[in-house]
């Protein structure tokens, strides 16, 4: 499972295994990150569900991917420009892709919901801890 790569704290499972726990809370950057670790987590978690017939656990396993998304979406920074309004058409993009994947049963709409999430949480992940430097305020 891909989803394994994205835990941003060394040595844990998840968020509630980490000793980082309260340093998350503090800064901004790392709780992006975990924000997108968590909505990725809960896509493969629904994926696997919807594999094992839960229907039930995929839906809200999907939903709270959603959640995550529009939350993404509603702390972007609108005087940023441009760069903000077209995170915020993705965001809406993988919102529906997720509705859609979660009512029609459609793995690609999931797949491709959770493809865009991981590219973008890559690329915050490069400029979050590697260029702290050229640190964007989010």
């Amino acid at each position: 499972m891909v989803h394994e790569q994205h835990v941003p704290f060394p040595g844990a499972e998840s968020i509630d295994d980490s000793p980082w726990a309260p340093a998350v809370l503090s800064d901004k950057g790392l709780f992006l990150l975990l924000l997108y670790d968590k909505a990725i987590s809960c896509m493969d978690q629904a994926m696997e569900r919807m594999e094992e017939g839960d229907m039930i656990g995929k839906g809200d396993l999907l939903i709270h991917a959603q959640e995550i998304v529009l939350q993404l979406s509603d702390a972007l920074d609108k005087s940023a420009g441009s760069i903000a309004d077209n995170l915020e058409r993705l965001y809406l993009y993988v919102y529906r892709r997720l509705i859609h994947g979660n009512v029609r049963l459609d793995r690609n709409a999931i797949l491709e919901a959770r493809g865009i999430m991981s590219d973008l949480y890559e690329a915050w992940q490069a400029i979050i801890l590697g260029q702290d430097s050229t640190r964007p305020e989010l």
